[in-house]
C-alpha cells in the first residue's frame, strides 16, 4: 500500500512532462498482476485465448518475478513511451491467462493502459492524433457508467437486496471496516434500499454529467462522494485500486493543452463528449458559445476524423448491448455475454447450496455403465455417480465462483473429467459426460440451466476443433457451435405461484425445472430429509416419483408418489431422487421444451 501511494505521488510530480488529462493511468495498474494460483486448470482458460494460459508463468516464484516485472515497465513508462505498449500487454495477460483473472476492474485497467499506449506513442507534434486518444480515454469512462447504471435497474437491486446481501456477507467475513451493517438494519430498515438507489442515481448522473457537460464541470466531483464511499466500504474486498483510478479519472475530464489546441477553431477544450461524438460523425450540433452553424461545418469538414478513436469507442458500447441480444434477456440466470460488458458483477449466482445439495454436477458414463464415485464411500453427501471435481473446487473459491457463474465453461470441465479417468483407455466403449446444473440467482430459485441430455464431452470436442477465428466468432456470441447448444432457453418462464414465492430460506431450496428435463435427470439430495411439495403446468396430470436409497449402488430403493399440492416428509437417506417415472408420455424432450413448468420445494432440510 505505501508503494502505492508512492506511486500516485510520484505521477502527480511527474504529471506536467505529459497530459494532466491522461497521467491516471500510470499509477495503479500494476496492482492488478496478482499472484495466479498455480493450481488453476486449463479448464479455466478462455476457448480463444487457450495460448495464453499456456504461456502464462507456471510456479509462484516465476509469477513473482513478472509482478516486479510489471511493476518495474509500470515506473518506466512514466518516462518512456515504448514502455506504455508493453505494460498494456502484461494488463492484457493478467486477464486472458485465465476466467478467475477476469475482474471488470483488471479490464478496465487492460484498456486505459491500452489507449494510453496509443495517446503516449503518437509523434509529439500529432496533436491532432493524441488529443483523439484522449477523448478516447474519456469516453472509456463514460462507456463504464452507462452500463454500470443500466445494468442496475434490476429488481433484486432496487429493493435493496443485492446490496443488502453485499455488506452483510462483507460483516460475516470479517471485512466491513467495523460498520456494523447487521445494526444498523436492524435499527434503520430502509438502509439498503437507501444505498441502492443512491447507487443507481450516482452512476446515472455521473453518465450525464461526464457525457452531456463541457470539461471542468463542478458536478463531476459527485464522484468524490460515490468512490469515496465504496473506497472506504468495500475496498477490504474489493480492494482500493477501482476507487482511486475512478476518481483520478476526472482529471481526464478537465480541459486539456491538447485538446485546447487542437480544438482552438471552437474556442478550446469546450465540448463534451457526446457533441465532440457529433461533431466526429459530421452530425450538427450548436455549442453556446460559437457563432454560427455555417462555420462549424466549414472548419468540421476541414478536420480529419479521427476514425481508430471512434471504432474503439463504437466496440466498447456494442460489446455489452450484445449481452441481452446473445442471451434472449436471460442473462441473469445463464450469464451468457455477462464478461465484458460492465455488470461489476452485479448478480450472486450459486449451484452448491450445502452438503447434499450440489447442483453443478458432472456424470461420466462408459456405455450404458455410471461412473462409481470413489469419493462416495467416504462422503455421504456426495453423489454416487458423480466425477468429484467439487473437492478440488472448495480449496479455490474463484475457481468455485466461475464454475457457478459460467455454465458454458462446463465442457471444459468435462474434458477434465475424461482426463483423469483415464480417458478411452479406462472405456473402450467411448464416454459421455452429461451434467446436472442447476442456479439460483440472488437466493432466487434453482433453475435448471444446462441440457441433461446433452453430451458436453463431445461439445468441447466439437469445439476445440474449430479454427481460431470461428472460436473468437462463439466466445463473442457466448454460444457453442451449431448443433451443439446445451444451455436451456427459457429461464425464469414459470407462471406458477410456488415459483414466484419469496428468495430461499437457509433450510429450504426451490427447484424450477421442465417436466422432460425432470424425467430425464430426477434431481437427487443426498444424505438429507426434507419436507416437499410441488407444482406442475404441465397437460399430463403426473404424481412426483421419489425414490429413496439407503445403499450407494442405487439399487435398495423404496419408492413413493406425490401429487401436486401435497406436502410429504421424508426422512435422510444416501440418496433420494425425485423425477417423473420414465412410463409418462411427456410429448416432448428435454431439448425441444423451452418452458419451465414444474415447481418443486424442499423445506426444513435437516
Amino acid at each position: 500500500m505505501l508503494l502505492v501511494c508512492c506511486f500516485v505521488l510520484f505521477c502527480f510530480v511527474s504529471a506536467p512532462k505529459k497530459s494532466m488529462a491522461a497521467w491516471f493511468l500510470r499509477y495503479d495498474i500494476y496492482s492488478a498482476i496478482e499472484k495466479v494460483g498455480h493450481t488453476v486448470h486449463d479448464a479455466l482458460s478462455y476457448d480463444h485465448a487457450e495460448w495464453v494460459y499456456y504461456h502464462a508463468p507456471g510456479t509462484p516464484e516465476a509469477t513473482e518475478k513478472l509482478r516486479w516485472f510489471t511493476i518495474a515497465v509500470c515506473l518506466a513508462s512514466i518516462f518512456s513511451d515504448t514502455a506504455t505498449i508493453l505494460f498494456a500487454i502484461l494488463a492484457g495477460q493478467l486477464i486472458f491467462t485465465s476466467l478467475t483473472c477476469f475482474i471488470n476492474h483488471y479490464y478496465l485497467f487492460f484498456l486505459l493502459a491500452t489507449l494510453m499506449s496509443f495517446y503516449c506513442n503518437c509523434s509529439k507534434d500529432n496533436i491532432r492524433n493524441r488529443a483523439g486518444w484522449i477523448h478516447a480515454i474519456r469516453g472509456q469512462v463514460v462507456v463504464v457508467y452507462a452500463f454500470a447504471s443500466l445494468w442496475k435497474f434490476d429488481s433484486d437491486w432496487l429493493s435493496g437486496y443485492i446490496v443488502s446481501q453485499i455488506f452483510l456477507n462483507f460483516e460475516e467475513q470479517g471485512v466491513n471496516r467495523g460498520i456494523p451493517w447487521s445494526r444498523l438494519y436492524a435499527s434503520y430498515p430502509q438502509l439498503f434500499l437507501f444505498i441502492a438507489i443512491s447507487g443507481v442515481f450516482l452512476d446515472t448522473m455521473l453518465f450525464l454529467v461526464l457525457m452531456f457537460l463541457r470539461p471542468g464541470h463542478k458536478l463531476q466531483r459527485i464522484g468524490l462522494v460515490f468512490h469515496g464511499f465504496t473506497a472506504f466500504t468495500m475496498s477490504q474486498r474489493i480492494g482500493i485500486s477501482f476507487p482511486l483510478t475512478m476518481i483520478a479519472a476526472g482529471l481526464a475530464f478537465q480541459r486539456c493543452g491538447e485538446v485546447e489546441k487542437d480544438q482552438e477553431w471552437l474556442g478550446g477544450d469546450v465540448l463534451s463528449h457526446f457533441q465532440w461524438l457529433q461533431l466526429q460523425m459530421q452530425l450538427w450540433f450548436r455549442p453556446n458559445h460559437f457563432k454560427t452553424k455555417q462555420t462549424i461545418q466549414e472548419q468540421g469538414v476541414k478536420k480529419r476524423k479521427l476514425l481508430f478513436p471512434l471504432l474503439f469507442l463504437l466496440a466498447q458500447w456494442l460489446i455489452p448491448l450484445r449481452m441481452p441480444l446473445v442471451s434472449h434477456g436471460e442473462f441473469k440466470h445463464t450469464f451468457e455475454g455477462y464478461r465484458w460488458s460492465w455488470t461489476m458483477m452485479l448478480h450472486e449466482k450459486k449451484s452448491a447450496v450445502a452438503p447434499g445439495l450440489s447442483y453443478m454436477t458432472l456424470r461420466p458414463t462408459c456405455g450404458a455403465f455410471p461412473f462409481p464415485n470413489p469419493q462416495a464411500q467416504e462422503y455421504r453427501h456426495m453423489d454416487a455417480h458423480s466425477f468429484p471435481y467439487e473437492l478440488w473446487l472448495y480449496e479455490l473459491p474463484r475457481s468455485l465462483a466461475v464454475a457457478q457463474m459460467f455454465p458454458r465453461q462446463m465442457p471444459k470441465f468435462a474434458k477434465v473429467a475424461y482426463e483423469v479417468i483415464g480417458g478411452d483407455q479406462a472405456c473402450p466403449a467411448g464416454m459421455t459426460v452429461t451434467t446436472s446444473y442447476f442456479s439460483s440467482t440472488n437466493d432466487g430459485p434453482f433453475h435448471r440451466i444446462i441440457n441433461p441430455t446433452s453430451d458436453i464431452l463431445e461439445v468441447h470436442r466439437n469445439h476445440a476443433s474449430l479454427p481460431w477465428s470461428s472460436k473468437l466468432w462463439y466466445a463473442i456470441l457466448d454460444k457453442a457451435p451449431p448443433g451443439q447448444e446445451f444451455v436451456l432457453r427459457g429461464t425464469d418462464s414459470v407462471d406458477l405461484p410456488l415459483g414466484r414465492g419469496p428468495k430461499n430460506g437457509k433450510d429450504e431450496v426451490t427447484f424450477v425445472d421442465r417436466s422432460p428435463c425432470l424425467q430425464a435427470d430426477p434431481i437427487r439430495v443426498n444424505s438429507r430429509g426434507f419436507f416437499i411439495e410441488f407444482d406442475t403446468a404441465h397437460k399430463a396430470n403426473y404424481r412426483l416419483q421419489l425414490r429413496g436409497c439407503s445403499d450407494i449402488n442405487l439399487e435398495e430403493c423404496k419408492e413413493k408418489y406425490i401429487s401436486k399440492g401435497e406436502i410429504h416428509f421424508f426422512s435422510a437417506m444416501r440418496t433420494i431422487t425425485i423425477g417423473i417415472n420414465q412410463n409418462i408420455d411427456l410429448g416432448v424432450s428435454c431439448s425441444e421444451t423451452n418452458k419451465e413448468d414444474v415447481v418443486i420445494k424442499l423445506t426444513k432440510l435437516s
